[in-house]
Parts: C-alpha cells; structure tokens; sequence
C-alpha cells in the first residue's frame, strides 16, 4: 500500500508566537554527557533484585509505568511468602475491586501487589503516580486487567469529593471486571481501601528459597529489625547458593547501615570529618586531587593551589589518615581513557555506605555544617565538569530522601529555575533522575517534573524537558513523551529544549529498555495531522530530525552509535516506524539534506559482512520504500545515490546500497 504525502488537517495548529531557542552544540553535550554517567549507573544495578522497594541499596527498576512483563511477574511470583495480612488484603480486593497496602518502605508492597493481582487477572499494567483520584475514576479499564499504582501520594479533598469519585472508581472497575491495587502511605489513599502490609517472616522466606533447616534459625536471628525485604530475599538466595552465613549478612544493607552508624558513634569523628565525608556524597568516585581542591573550597572559601612539584607532607599525611583505621574512605586505581595512565579515585567502601552517611549527617548535623554545604554547593553546580555535576547531583538525590522540601526550596528550584545558569538546570534535572533509585522518590520526581511544566516561568519548562528526557523518561516513557509534547505543542522559547529532550529520550529509552517506539508513535501520529506548511510542522520536523540522527554520547564526548541503529539492531520490528518518520522528514524539501545524512549515517553503522545486518538494512530499506510514493521513490533513488557515491569509499558497501536501491526502489527510467 502506498502513503501519500502528509495531509492536511481538518483544525491547522495555531504558529507559535515566540522564536525558539536552540541549544548550543556544548549544552547538548554536557547533557548528554551527564546522563551517560547516570544510565551507567543504573545498567550497573539492572542485575539486582527488581520488584521489591528499594530500601536494599542501590536496587532499581528501569520502567514505573506500563504492563508489567510475564518474566517479572514469574520473577516475583516463584518462591512467594505471603505474609499474615495477605488474606485480609485479598479479601478486600475481591470484595471492592480495589485494595490499599500501607505500611513501611522495605516490606515487599509491590512484589505483594503483583502476587494478590497475578492470582485473580492474566494480564497486570502499572500506572503512573501521577494520577489523581480524578483521573483514575475517568478512565477506562480493559477487560479483566489487574492494574498497580505503585507510591501514589493521594489528593486532599473535601470528604464529599473523595466518596463521590471513590464510588465511581469502584464501578468503572466492578464494569470493567478488573482490579486495581494501590501502594502508598498510610495517609494517601482513601481509608476504606487501606490494608496494613507487613514483611512476611524471615524464617519462611528462608526456607522457601531453599535455605538448609539447620541454617533457617540462625540467619533469621541475625536479620535486625530495619532489615528490609529486598534484604531478607537477597539474604535467601546466597544462603541458598551455598555462601558462608557470615559472609552473607555482612554483604547486607543494614549491616552497612550499622557500620555506618557504629563509626559516627566512635572517637575516630570530630568536624573536619563530618566536612570531608559531606564533600565525598556530592564528589563520589572522582579523582583524588579534583575531591582535594573541592573540600579545600570548603574549609576555607577559597580554592586550593595546584601543586606542580612533589606533594607537601601536610596533603601526603592527610592522604594517609583518610585511608586508614576504621576510615570508611577506599581508594581505587582506575585506568584513565588516555594513554592508559593510573587515577587515583577517592570512594566508600561500599557504594551503599553513601546514603547511610547522608542519613547520619542529617541526623546528626545542623546549620554549622549543612549551611557552608549549601553555599558550596551552589558554587561548584557552575564548574563545566560532567562527571562533577552527575555526582554532585546523586548526592543531593539522596539528601532529598532525609528531606525532600529542604532540598526543593535549597536546590531545585533555584537552580531549575535558571539562578545558576545552565549547568544549575542540568544538575536539577539529573538530581530528578537520581531520584528514581529509589521508589519512594521516583514519584515525587515525576510530580515535581510535571508542576515545573506547568509553570510561567521559562527555564523550569526547559528544565522540566531534560528531566523527562533521562531517567526519569525511562521510568515513566508514557507520561515523559506526553508532556515533552505538550511542551512542544505549547511552543515558546523552551521548544528547543523540548526538540533536544525528545532526541535524548529516544535515546535513553533505545539504551535502557530497547524501547522506544512512543516517540516514533507520538511524533508519527502528530505529522499525520500537520499542515503541509505551519511553523509548529517545521517544529515537529525538525524534532523528527534529531531523533533520527542523534547519536551515542562516549565517555570522551565523540560521537558513537546512530542510535536509530541501535535501536534497529535490539529491536528489528522497529524498522516500519523509523521508516515511516524517515519518509515524513524525506518528503519536506528544507529537511531533506538532514534526513538523508541521518539515514546514510544509521546503514554505515552496519556490517555488511554480517548476514544478520545485512537482513536489518534490507528492512528498513523495504520499508522506506513502502513508506514514499512512487514519485518520491524515483527522487530517493537519485538523491541517495548521489549521497553515497560521494561519501562512500569501500566498494562493497557502496554495492550493498546500489543492489539495495534497486532491489527496492526499481522505478524505470532511473539511471
């Protein structure tokens, strides 16, 4: 079947009223750069337990939002220990369709929610926190669907209000014969839905994993009473592979948590310890004489001198004191990226220590310490180094778990709001991004990022755009695409942050889900009502374009990977999208050049000694011509051609495209 060009719409968009405002090459950079360090990150922890709260340390779940997969599912299911409450909790849902489970972080709410929906509907979906309880009594249920509303903050509204969409919830979901389980505080959901959730016993955990019967009673004694799901099934499974006992509790968070503590509690602490150990949260894992010079700007407002010849006794001994004893401090050789030299690089001894620190500091500290924290802080959000502002935005991630409004009022919205320039909106919206570490957090970013769209104020859009766009965007893919278009819709000066953030969510979604398809979709769906001519549909294409030619960001700030190659070589079905958007932009004459570099540039990044690349080129190939009219294909035959003549050195590849352009795009009469 053959597409026609793009049609007009029956209600053309109304042109923006204010230019955008583009980018500079380097703000995209140090972007783009940034969340590298981020997704990094969290790729590192893919390997943990999922489907538990986060209160194990350092545990994540790459999407809040969307179905739920049968491999999770299976995941959460297999060795299920239900604790007492459980049947209570299953009685409520089948009786109102809708539960409430309550009660501490740590205690397996989610992989309990999965567990009580698994037993009553094939398919589960997860839905945003987002949602009000408006918005969940106006929309529409599948069929026998289980749905989960994980860390959902609930509404203030007047009791009459509350009762009035509660009944209509209730009978959507009764109509619909489907089931929604809630998690939150005790205070967020209505009362007659709230189930008291608890942690199963330690001792039938243990033994469901596998965990030999002389063992089960000991481990279980060992467990403190803050040790957290995430814990005790972490616990079972190396106990169950044959780890020695002790070796295993030691490997836990809440032993972390309580060497932590047991250090704050000793001699070895006085206030230039509290500094230094503040200073490391926000420059974790840089190197030794970058965190030297930042802590030195620290104690004594100024910065420190750089030192060309042999290191004074004084830094020498000061090296030797943070490393020894009871120092929670550990120093790592890691290979630079050039010429392979040596860094030094100062960390904790375990990367879980960092949140327990924060915790301690907070406790234990007042305005003497975290005052000068502030003030150096909002010095050093400025310095151009991406590692530095990744770090520095962790920190402040993890010092929004301690007090969120704190860190809001400080940080957030000065910096988002622009008060410290770009590299202020950077740091904001990587500090949203680390806050999805934790599912209590993930929530209040997402709210957070979806107030700063609705504000007057220019850079808190912008800001809000870079936050979708990262890992926040991967963790919410549906509610980031929804508002990075109505941010783009809405136009204004932020449009071209919003065009870079759409670029940068394809990006992010390619490389932590293998995902991406609702940007095409979205921008697909709009170009399909677009005016032939408009400024919002010079907007959308040229989005189009940088989706289509955004590309990998290495560590040293080459470009890698087209990403749109990378998402065709993970997932070959999405060779008719990227298809279908190359076609659209093909067709618009000022897009033109771009769009065909981009595609040149995506079938480069095959082999084509590969059979199975070869395959994936013929794809997209396929269905680029299905994609254009006749008319059109004769003019990519041409045009094509000529691209690759010019540009195109190794000549089996250049045969490749020409046996390729024939094979697909055979129009006669063009030579």
């Amino acid at each position: 079947m053959e597409t026609a060009e793009p049609a007009q719409a029956e209600e053309p968009l109304e042109p923006v009223e204010e230019p955008e405002q583009d980018l500079s090459a380097e703000n995209v950079r140090q972007l783009n750069q940034g969340q590298t360090v981020i997704n990094n990150f969290f790729r590192e922890v893919e390997g943990a337990v999922f489907g538990v709260d986060n209160s194990g340390g350092g545990r994540a779940r790459r999407r809040g939002s969307g179905p739920i997969s049968v491999e999770e599912i299976t995941r959460v299911t297999r060795s299920y220990v239900a604790p007492g409450c459980y049947a209570e909790a299953r009685e409520t849902l089948v009786a109102s369709r809708v539960v409430a489970l309550t009660g501490p972080q740590g205690t397996g709410r989610r992989t309990g929610a999965i567990n009580l929906l698994h037993g009553l509907a094939e398919h589960l979906i997860e839905l945003a926190p987002s949602y009000t309880l408006e918005e969940l009594a106006g929309r529409d249920y599948r069929q026998g669907y289980g749905y989960l509303l994980c860390g959902w903050a609930g509404a203030r509204l007047d009791r009459e209000v509350t009762d009035f969409h509660v009944r209509a919830l209730e009978t959507r979901i009764k109509q619909a014969d489907a089931h929604l389980v809630i998690t939150g505080s005790l205070s967020s959901p209505p009362p007659m839905w709230c189930a008291r959730w608890e942690r199963p016993a330690a001792e039938a955990v243990l033994t469901a994993y596998g965990v030999p019967p002389e063992v089960v009673a000991e481990a279980a004694a060992l467990l403190t009473a803050d040790s957290s799901m995430a814990d005790l099934v972490e616990l079972a499974r190396r106990l169950a592979s044959g780890a020695d006992l002790t070796e295993a509790v030691d490997k836990l968070s809440a032993s972390g948590r309580q060497r932590v503590a047991k250090w704050f509690a000793g001699p070895a602490r006085d206030a230039a310890k509290d500094f230094e150990l503040a200073a490391m949260l926000f420059t974790y894992g840089l190197r030794e004489r970058v965190f030297e010079e930042l802590l030195a700007r620290l104690t004594t407002g100024r910065a420190a001198p750089a030192e060309v010849g042999v290191e004074s006794q004084a830094v020498a001994e000061s090296r030797r004191a943070r490393l020894t004893g009871d120092s929670l401090f550990t120093l790592e050789q890691q290979t630079g990226r050039f010429r392979g030299q040596q860094q030094r690089r100062l960390r904790f001894h375990d990367h879980a220590y960092r949140r327990y620190v924060v915790s301690e500091l907070w406790d234990r500290c007042g305005p003497e310490l975290w005052e000068p924290i502030a003030a150096w802080l909002d010095t050093i959000v400025t310095e151009p180094d991406f590692e530095l502002q990744a770090q520095l935005a962790h920190g402040i991630a993890l010092l929004a778990a301690e007090d969120y409004d704190y860190v809001e009022d400080r940080f957030l919205l000065p910096w988002a709001g622009g008060g410290r320039g770009w590299a202020g909106q950077v740091v904001a919206a990587h500090v949203l991004s680390w806050m999805c570490l934790d599912d209590l957090l993930g929530p209040i970013a997402l709210k957070t990022a979806i107030d700063w769209t609705r504000s007057s104020s220019v850079p808190l859009r912008a800001t809000a755009a870079f936050a979708f766009s990262g890992e926040l965007g991967a963790r919410y893919p549906t509610e980031a695409v929804q508002r990075l278009g109505e941010l783009l819709e809405a136009g204004g000066r932020e449009g071209g942050s919003a065009r870079v953030a759409f670029a940068q969510l394809f990006a992010t979604l390619t490389t932590a889900t293998g995902n991406a398809v609702p940007v095409l979709r979205w921008l697909l769906r709009r170009l399909a009502v677009a005016p032939v001519a408009g400024t919002f549909t010079q907007t959308l294409l040229r989005t189009a374009v940088g989706v289509l030619e955004i590309r990998d960001a290495e560590d040293d700030g080459q470009d890698g990977e087209p990403i749109a190659a990378r998402h065709l070589r993970e997932r070959p079905a999405v060779a008719e999208p990227l298809a279908r958007l190359w076609a659209a932009v093909l067709v618009n004459r000022p897009h033109r050049k771009a769009a065909m570099a981009a595609f040149h540039q995506a079938v480069c990044a095959f082999d084509e000694r590969s059979e199975r690349d070869c395959e994936l080129v013929e794809r997209l190939f396929a269905e680029l011509a299905r994609a254009l009219s006749v008319r059109e294909r004769r003019l990519f035959v041409l045009d094509f051609r000529d691209h690759v003549m010019v540009r195109d050195s190794e000549r089996e590849r250049l045969a490749v495209f020409l046996r390729l352009l024939h094979l697909f795009f055979d129009v006669q009469g063009v030579r």
